[in-house]
């Protein structure tokens, strides 16, 4: 019914998916007319995206050859984009990623949060669209920082509408401000607010400071203290 992943970034889940359902469509006989199609429309040769697919990568060694910024797997990533536009895709894919995406987009790089927030806001979402998910099979996945992922199936519990709807994904946001690029610049590079940006810090937690020691005992340099500020 739904699919929830780590989701730093709005596209990365999307490119992700794209390319697994490009590489789902060369396992099976009856899909590869699809695969040939958006070949086609992408000027790629079936047979080299089929030997790209199917041949073995060291992704070091790629790296160490070629650098970071180089795909390893070029002509898989242009047909994944085709593929993203085909009803296919639309159907069996982007359907189940849509419940919560536009609310994603707010929050930004939440790091280790990024999945259960995403499945908050979904749940949320469907609740509020009415959608019957009770008891229905939807997948997890974390990337785990690329080296421990996991891909978790999962059923929605009984009764999952009335604990959905108090979560306050949503209203979370409430009161968030809107910044300008010289302001965003000023925050992340100097810690302060320009002259003339009024804001009264009340009921919510702050970055009180970042942490700066290095010892032998003791070490949290870039660690954020958070305290929280009552109105």
């Amino acid at each position: 019914s739904a699919i929830f992943l780590h989701r730093p970034y709005h596209w990365m889940p999307v490119q992700a998916l794209a390319w697994l359902y490009a590489w789902a469509l060369s396992q099976h006989t009856d899909d590869l007319p699809h695969l040939a199609r958006a070949c086609e429309e992408e000027s790629i040769s079936m047979d080299d995206l089929l030997r790209e697919i199917q041949r073995p990568i060291d992704l070091l060694d790629h790296m160490n050859d070629c650098g970071p910024d180089v795909d390893p797997c070029p002509l898989v990533a242009n047909v994944a984009k085709r593929c993203r536009k085909s009803e296919g895709y639309r159907a069996n894919v982007e359907s189940k990623i849509s419940l919560g995406s536009a609310l994603m987009m707010d929050m930004g790089n939440l790091y280790s949060a990024s999945l259960p927030a995403w499945i908050a806001a979904g749940l949320e979402e469907a609740s509020k669209k009415e959608h019957d998910l009770a008891e229905s099979q939807i997948l997890l996945v974390g990337y785990g920082s690329g080296d421990a992922a996991e891909a978790i199936p999962a059923k929605v519990a009984k009764g999952w509408r009335e604990s959905a709807r108090r979560i306050g994904v949503a209203g979370a946001l409430d009161g968030a401000i809107d910044l300008d690029q010289a302001t965003y610049e000023e925050l992340h590079d100097h810690g302060r607010l320009p002259d003339g940006f009024e804001h009264r810090v009340r009921d919510e937690f702050i970055v009180s400071e970042v942490g700066t020691k290095c010892s032998p005992s003791f070490e949290d340099i870039g660690v954020e203290y958070y305290r929280y500020v009552p109105a």
